[in-house]
């Protein structure tokens, strides 16, 4: 999540020059998203044992989380 807020602070830094090149902020943001998934993939591959034994209380926290978290 650090990475993606690092991500999108450092777009706002080169909005001009971006815009220049003409790249938007819809395709920064879908690759910063995806950078994070190939990140965090093998991590949650890893711990899918641990993964299942929360409970689903506690996942459906973290996706709200996440989603409210991106979307702001």
């Amino acid at each position: 999540m650090s990475a993606g807020a690092a991500g999108w602070g450092a777009e706002n830094l080169f909005r001009s020059r971006l815009e220049g090149l003409g790249l938007h902020a819809f395709p920064i943001v879908l690759f910063e998203h995806l950078v994070q998934v190939i990140l965090t993939l093998p991590w949650l591959v890893k711990n899918l044992g641990a993964l299942r034994l929360a409970p689903a209380r506690a996942l459906v926290w973290v996706f709200v989380s996440g989603a409210v978290g991106s979307s702001l």
